[in-house]
């Protein structure tokens, strides 16, 4: 999967959609009903990392996905290149910066 292939997925997530009632429920492969299942963005968008839950949180997720499915973590996963593309930013200015750089935001 490309990028252009991956963003699109990103943006077309069930979660987006408008929940049909008329549909059978769908679930997961561990017979979970996905509308169970939470959404990640949800958490980065609430993340506080001077919160010492949220840290331990993250901290045991880390380790279930450890546990559970390592190549998660491998920087030749394809949310991590996708990840990647998207640039980093400093931890004190906040600004984003690529290829040694910082990239202003246009004003």
């Amino acid at each position: 999967m490309n990028l252009e292939e991956s963003l699109e997925n990103a943006c077309n997530l069930p979660q987006d959609q408008e929940i049909d009632k008329q549909k059978e429920p769908q679930y997961d492969g561990e017979g979970r009903p996905i509308d169970s299942l939470l959404d990640l963005r949800d958490f980065f968008d609430a993340y506080d990392k001077g919160d010492p839950y949220m840290i331990s949180a993250v901290q045991e997720l880390y380790g279930e996905i450890l546990d559970k499915a390592p190549e998660i973590l491998s920087k030749e996963s394809q949310w991590f290149k996708t990840w990647m593309w998207g640039g980093k930013r400093d931890l004190v200015t906040g600004l984003k910066y690529r290829d040694g750089r910082f990239i202003y935001p246009r004003v």
